[in-house]
C-alpha cells in the first residue's frame, strides 16, 4: 500500500476566468471545490495508477468535515487525525486564454505536540513491510520541525519505504534519516545545498534523488548508478499546479506495483505532463499515463 501524509490539507477552490485582470469584478466561468493538499493530490494519482492507497494527516472543524465528505465522494480512502482548529482553504485562479495564474494557499490551523505524536502513531499503525509512505508539503503551525523525520523513523521501523517532498528545516531533518526517495525541484535542491546538503553524499548513504526540472523533465540519481535524464513529451501547460505531486505519485505507485526505477520515472513524468491539462491539480488517468510514458526519452548523463 501507499500511505500519503497530508499534514496541512486544504479545501481547494478552483476558479477559471475569462479575461482576468486586477481590480473590478471577475466572474468565473467554472468553479470547482475539491479536497486538496499535496498528500491528497498524490493519493488521487496513486489510486488512478491502480495501487492501494490511504491518506492521513491533520483535519478539523466544519471545513475538515467537508474535506472528508469530498474525499468519500471521490472514493479516496482516508484516516486523518482530528484536531480542534479548522482545515485551511486554498484558491487557484486560471484564465481561459492564459492558463495558470496564481495559487493562494491559506496558512492552516495550529497543531500541538500531542497531535504530532498521534500522527506518528497513526502512520506507524498503517504501515507494513513493503509499503511506501509519502510525506509531503508544508507543516501546519505548531508542528515540530522534525515531524517528517519522526514519521520516516516510524515507517521504517515497520518495514516500509519512505519518500519525502518538503523544504527548509523540515526537509533537512527528514534527510538526516536518509529516506528511500527525495523528490526536490531545482529551487529546493539549491536551497538545501545552500544549507550544506551534499546530494552526492546523500546518494552514497542510500537515498535516491528524483530531481524535478519542470518542462525540462527530471533527473534520477541512484546509489551506484549513472544519472539518468528523462525528457517529457511536449504539451501546452494549462495548469502545472500539482504536476510535481503527480510525478512523485505515479513513480511510487509504479514501484509499489513491482515496476523498476526507469519504468517508474517514465510513468511519473507522464503523469506530471497529463496533470497539466486539467483545471484541478493532482489528476492523471492510468490510460493517459500509459499512452504518454513511451514518449518519455531517457538518456545517461
Amino acid at each position: 500500500m501507499v500511505i500519503c501524509v497530508s499534514a496541512n490539507p486544504s479545501l481547494d477552490q478552483v476558479l477559471v476566468t475569462r479575461g482576468f485582470k486586477m481590480g473590478g469584478k471577475v466572474e468565473p466561468v467554472r468553479w470547482t471545490v475539491i479536497p486538496g493538499g499535496s498528500g491528497v493530490r498524490i493519493g488521487n494519482v496513486v489510486r488512478e495508477m491502480g495501487a492501494p492507497v490511504t491518506v492521513t494527516g491533520f483535519r478539523g472543524g466544519g471545513s475538515g468535515a467537508w474535506h472528508a465528505q469530498l474525499m468519500d465522494e471521490a472514493g479516496l480512502p482516508h484516516d486523518f487525525v482530528p484536531i480542534r482548529e479548522e482545515t485551511r482553504g486554498t484558491v487557484l485562479i486560471l484564465d481561459e486564454s492564459r492558463g495558470f495564474m496564481v495559487e493562494l494557499p491559506g496558512p492552516g490551523p495550529s497543531v500541538t505536540e500531542a497531535d504530532a505524536e498521534h500522527l506518528v502513531e497513526r502512520v506507524a499503525s498503517l504501515s507494513n513491510a513493503g509499503d511506501w509512505v509519502i510525506v509531503s508539503g508544508r507543516l501546519p503551525t505548531g508542528a515540530p520541525v522534525d515531524l517528517y523525520a519522526r514519521l520516516t523513523r516510524a515507517a521504517r521501523a515497520r518495514g516500509a519505504r519512505v519518500a519525502v517532498d518538503a523544504r527548509g528545516a523540515v526537509l533537512l531533518a527528514a534527510l538526516d534519516e536518509v529516506p528511500d526517495l527525495w523528490k526536490p525541484n531545482a529551487q529546493e535542491m539549491q536551497d538545501a545545498m545552500a544549507e550544506g546538503l551534499d546530494p552526492v553524499a546523500l546518494c552514497e548513504r542510500g537515498a535516491t534523488i528524483l530531481l524535478s526540472e519542470g518542462r525540462n523533465g527530471a533527473l534520477l540519481l541512484r546509489p551506484g548508478d549513472r544519472p539518468l535524464r528523462f525528457a517529457p513529451p511536449p504539451r501546452r501547460p494549462w495548469n502545472p499546479a500539482g504536476s510535481g505531486n503527480a510525478l512523485l505519485a505515479a513513480t511510487v505507485a509504479t514501484l509499489c506495483l513491482g515496476g523498476e526505477w526507469v519504468d517508474a520515472v517514465r510513468h511519473g513524468l507522464a503523469a506530471g505532463v497529463a496533470n497539466m491539462q486539467y483545471d484541478v491539480a493532482g489528476h492523471a488517468t492510468r490510460e493517459e499515463v500509459d499512452r504518454l510514458a513511451p514518449l518519455v526519452i531517457v538518456t545517461e548523463q
